[in-house]
Formats: structure tokens, sequence, C-alpha cells
């Protein structure tokens, strides 16, 4: 994914418990450590980085643990400001345990808005009929 009239192209990975970013510019490729489970405050179990979507911009990010919370789940929104990210919001749904919001993410091209998926969520008393929430601008309010 890159941003168009500049060098920037992203790629989104994960090892165990940890998120990372890495941006070529030209032909030089850095990576660094975008967040881990210990600056969210996830514990282990929580399947932090379990899923992962980066905008078309390259400037923002979502990350799901859908076992956070008692396994409600939670996502995770990033952005990047010139070369340091930092973590916007904490995402929850009207979830009870079980529903495992963050199972799935996704966020538009510009990182304005973010879907997250909780597959397992009772709705209309259908057990695992799941749900999907989106949420809207992420400026610097509602910073956690």
């Amino acid at each position: 994914m890159g941003r168009t009239g500049g060098k920037w192209r992203a790629a989104l990975g994960a090892v165990p418990a940890l998120a990372f970013l890495g941006a070529a510019r030209g032909d030089l490729l850095s990576w660094s450590a975008l967040a881990d489970s210990t600056n969210v405050g996830a514990a282990p179990g929580d399947k932090f980085d379990f899923s992962m979507s980066i905008s078309s911009q390259g400037d923002a990010v979502v990350i799901g643990a859908p076992r956070a919370d008692g396994g409600k789940g939670e996502a995770y929104v990033y952005k990047r400001r010139g070369d340091a990210w930092s973590k916007v919001k904490t995402l929850q749904g009207i979830s009870s345990a079980g529903d495992q919001l963050g199972y799935s993410v996704a966020i538009s091209g510009n990182g304005q808005r973010v879907a997250a998926g909780a597959p397992f969520r009772e709705v209309g008393g259908v057990l695992t009929a799941g749900s999907v929430y989106t949420w809207d601008e992420f400026g610097d309010s509602g910073r956690d």
C-alpha cells in the first residue's frame, strides 16, 4: 500500500504479541515496533494482533484483540505523525463475554473509519449471529 505522490510504501506484519510497521522510501526499508501487548494493556491470551488493517495512505492502523476483556474483545487504532506512531483510541463494542470484537478489523483508505467484527455475538436470540461495529473520525480528541 502506498501514498500517492510520496515514496512511502507500507506493510504490516506481526509476531506473537507484537505489531510492527515497515515503511520503504526508495530502496531503504526500515521496520519499527508499532505496538506490543504491554503498551496497550493486553494480557497473555488476549490475542493482541489477531487481526490488523492499515489505511491506504499508510498513516493509520487498527489492531484487533478478540479475547481481551474476558472475551468481549477490543480493537486499537494507531496513527502516524511524522515518523512516530501513537495510540489514538481503544474501541469496545456493546459486547458480552465471548463476543470477540476485533476478530476481524478494517480501516478506510484515509484512516477515518474503522469496522470491527464480533462474530460470536448473540443477536435476536440467535447464538453466534455476529455483529459489525463501525466508528468514524479519529482525530486527536478522544485519545486514550
